[in-house]
């Protein structure tokens, strides 16, 4: 044909670059086509962008090859469905395939959900159906139909008819063509060559990347460690898990590497000793990407970030976005394909909450065997009742090694001195105050980001401490990079450290005294590891309070709370029985206290099996439907609300929710898209861009915006949350929930910015 598709791209052209990169995608993602989806796929590919060739489409491209900025004319999405009524006919193609190309052509500018679709493309292919059908086919026919749910009866009728494993793989060659589709429209055909890369991990590699001399019994029993494909590792602080993830892909087939960690600052700090030692590494954090429609180049912009990130060979992320892709978040096709014959390895397993449990261990009976994923779970604290919940009942067995009882140095190591105190923290600040003028570093953990800001505030306004610092999650990339670099200063010169739960995992760190409110046990230990880490000083002081709060949340509440606050008072009264703190002792203790009726007890009790009874046993029934389309915004997204503040997505804050200065920041970023829009398109510039705009972005907890419409950009910048909700964005405490604060005693004026 000779229409173009795209400025200075004719739409032949197009086609044939698509169709060269979904058949190399399709080889190295090692999916098996029969002839009726080779089929099905070639006519999306031929047929998608059909409507292009309408003479107000190419007077369009002409404008644009000109350099003119004019508005589009129509949806060519639309335009190609009219273009298929006409050559009907001609197409061959399975009669129940069909209607899947209709629904694939409307949709490669948007998401797989029913809900969202327009109108008018709702009509075009009620049409194409009728026609189909050799049924009338008249206005006010279709519009009677629709209007009594035509087009989402029908479609999920058509879909119960696959089964589960043929619609996760119609959903995952969706995500090939429209990777395709994007790599050719933007002109980076090499950009291929990058997703199909291999990192073959070596021992070389390896030892560049310890950087030190090497223990060579241990390293000896860290390679023996690849032999398995399920792993499960608990190992103390400075054992080596870093060196056992990575040897852990040693003579193994897999496609891509995904290492997830629980922090930003974990994985920006591994993700940057990877890439030193010679590894190809990205990270990849969940833009919230709820829009339901873009124009096409903003999609295509936003669909960007995904192959700059997540098609990486290694890959480094946090299990949330792992768990929202296997739920079908936002473009998932586009995300669990890669999942297919990969290394999974999860670090800080202890972490997960019920709600994180229990959909891994559906990930593990679904996706792991049909996707052939590898699996290596890790932690310094990982109570074998969680792997003993997890491959129950599924065909997999892991193998548990446990460091502490191969090794009696570690075993035998006690480093603390804990003292319980049955009062809230907020109640005890001036005992971190003395305990910081004996010339003693302090770091102080609270488990909200809201009482950690109320504690850090007082130690400033009400005791003078100048020689502290605030650490969370909720900080914009740019501004936390600065506080932690702060630390170590404030370590040197004996200063206090409020922070949460980042400090567990995040931060390789040695204070000399702990104050912490009480935690699931697992994440207590982690606590007491930022104190005489390595136990190379006397027993260090450690504070444990009981925060009050957590017998009064209401019901809908402690939902939000970020723990289990059954598992909070189990670990209280684990600890006040607990008269030996060795450390082997202590993870002996655990194992006999948290097994796996204790686990799944806390996932009874929080109806978690209930809330998503429909989505799991409507995919074990007929009804797999569940397994192509999109959920966040239909059924799941509900269930998602009910999610603690560990399932997160980032957003950009803007208008009302940043201070003055932020929102000047912010300005010029959007300036500066709307700049690069206009210009010919290059991939190094988008891809410093979108360095730039995440560094202005946030991790909040995904309830907090779900169902909200984001800006009129392909970026997820949001000027207002929901009435219920009464944030704000400070450069010195990050995001915090003004509402809360002020229930707290700890009210300051919004427009107010600390010294």
């Amino acid at each position: 044909m000779k229409c173009k598709s795209h400025p200075n791209k004719l739409l032949d052209q197009h086609i044939k670059e698509i169709k060269n990169i979904f058949n190399n995608l399709v080889n190295f993602y090692d999916i098996e086509l029969n002839e009726t989806e080779k089929k099905l796929f070639d006519y999306l590919i031929e047929l998608h962008d059909i409507g292009k060739c309408r003479k107000e489409f190419q007077e369009y491209i002409k404008k644009l090859e000109k350099g003119e900025k004019p508005k589009s004319p129509g949806s060519h999405s639309l335009w190609s469905l009219e273009e298929l009524e006409r050559i009907l006919s001609k197409i061959d193609l399975d009669k129940e395939y069909l209607p899947l190309l209709f629904y694939f052509i409307a949709k490669h500018h948007s998401n797989l959900s029913l809900s969202n679709t327009d109108e008018k493309l709702k009509r075009q292919i009620a049409k194409l159906i009728l026609k189909l059908n050799n049924l009338l086919n008249n206005q006010p026919e279709i519009d009677l139909l629709l209007n009594q749910g035509f087009f989402e009866i029908y479609y999920k009728g058509l879909l119960k008819k696959f089964e589960k494993e043929e619609l996760i793989k119609l959903a995952d060659l969706f995500g090939v063509f429209k990777i395709s589709d994007i790599l050719s429209a933007k002109n980076i055909l090499d950009k291929v060559n990058e997703i199909v890369y291999k990192e073959e991990i070596t021992e070389r590699k390896v030892e560049q990347l310890i950087g030190r001399s090497i223990d060579e019994e241990r390293w000896g029993f860290q390679k023996c460690l690849s032999k398995f494909d399920y792993l499960s590792l608990r190992a103390p602080t400075g054992w080596g898990k870093t060196t056992t993830a990575l040897l852990f892909a040693l003579n193994k087939d897999y496609n891509k590497i995904f290492i997830t960690l629980p922090t930003i600052t974990a994985i920006e700090d591994f993700r940057q000793k990877l890439k030193n030692a010679g590894f190809k590494a990205e990270e990849y954090f969940y833009f919230y990407d709820a829009r339901a429609i873009l124009d096409e180049e903003d999609e295509r912009l936003n669909s960007l970030y995904f192959v700059q990130n997540l098609y990486s060979p290694i890959n480094i992320t946090t299990i949330d976005q792992i768990l929202l892709s296997f739920l079908q978040a936002g473009k998932y096709f586009m995300k669990r394909l890669n999942l297919r014959k990969s290394i999974l390895i999860i670090d800080e397993i202890h972490l997960l909450t019920p709600q994180m449990l229990f959909l891994l261990k559906k990930l593990l009976e679904h996706l792991v065997p049909l996707y052939k994923i590898r699996l290596l779970l890790m932690s310094a604290t990982l109570p074998k009742g969680i792997i003993d919940y997890l491959s129950e009942n599924i065909n997999i067995k892991f193998e548990f090694v446990d460091i502490y009882e191969l090794e009696p140095k570690y075993r035998n190591r006690e480093r603390v001195e804990i003292e319980l105190i049955k009062k809230d923290i907020s109640e005890n600040i001036e005992r971190i105050v003395e305990e910081n003028k004996k010339g003693k570093s302090v770091l102080v953990i609270a488990n909200t980001v809201e009482k950690a800001v109320c504690i850090y505030k007082r130690l400033k306004e009400e005791y003078n401490i100048n020689n502290i610092s605030l650490l969370h999650g909720r900080f914009m990339f740019k501004h936390r990079k600065e506080r932690e670099r702060e630390i170590r200063d404030l370590l040197e010169n004996k200063g206090i450290l409020v922070s949460t739960q980042v400090t567990e995992v995040s931060l390789d760190v040695d204070f000399d005294v702990l104050f912490t409110e009480a935690a699931p046990i697992s994440a207590i230990v982690q606590r007491l590891g930022r104190v005489n880490r390595y136990g190379k000083k006397s027993k260090s002081k450690v504070y444990i309070y009981y925060p009050k709060e957590i017998d009064k949340i209401e019901e809908d509440r402690r939902k939000k709370y970020p723990y289990n606050i059954e598992e909070i008072k189990k670990s209280w009264k684990f600890l006040e029985e607990l008269d030996n703190f060795k450390e082997g002792i202590f993870i002996k203790k655990i194992d006999e206290v948290f097994t796996k009726e204790f686990y799944e007890g806390l996932i009874k009790g929080e109806e978690i099996f209930f809330k998503f009874r429909e989505v799991f046993e409507d995919r074990k029934s007929q009804n797999n439907i569940h397994w192509f389309l999109q959920s966040t915004s239909e059924e799941v997204g509900k269930k998602l609300l009910d999610f603690r503040d560990n399932v997160t997505t980032l957003i950009i804050p803007y208008g009302d929710l940043v201070e003055a200065e932020i929102y000047d920041e912010i300005t010029k970023i959007l300036e500066e898209y709307k700049k690069l829009k206009e210009k010919p398109y290059s991939y190094d510039e988008w891809k410093k861009f979108f360095a730039k705009a995440k560094a202005h972005a946030v991790s909040v907890p995904l309830y907090l915006v779900l169902g909200l419409d984001p800006d009129k950009v392909g970026l997820p910048v949001i000027n207002k949350l929901k009435e219920d909700y009464e944030f704000k964005y400070f450069k010195e405490c990050g995001f915090v929930n003004l509402k809360k604060l002020k229930e707290m005693g700890c009210e300051f004026d919004s427009d107010y910015t600390y010294q």
